[in-house]
């Protein structure tokens, strides 16, 4: 839709769009960073829904990974 010219602005993150975007194309976009932060991640509330003690597992996981540089899990 934004290669065609049918959408002005869209919302997404640098990974996203570094991974949907080929390299030569880029240039053809401007960027403009909203937010910054250190670590992000999505996860839908279907999933969750499905796999209720995944919220615990990662949350331990980043707990470790702060703690410790490392995780166990």
């Amino acid at each position: 839709m934004l290669k065609l010219g049918r959408i002005d602005t869209f919302f997404v993150s640098e990974l996203a769009f570094l991974e949907c975007v080929p390299e030569n194309e880029r240039k053809n976009y401007k960027t403009v960073l909203q937010e910054q932060k250190p670590f992000g991640i999505y996860i839908s509330k279907k999933y969750l829904e499905k796999n209720p003690a995944v919220m615990d597992k990662i949350n331990h996981a980043i707990m470790d990974m702060q703690i410790n540089g490392t995780s166990n899990n």
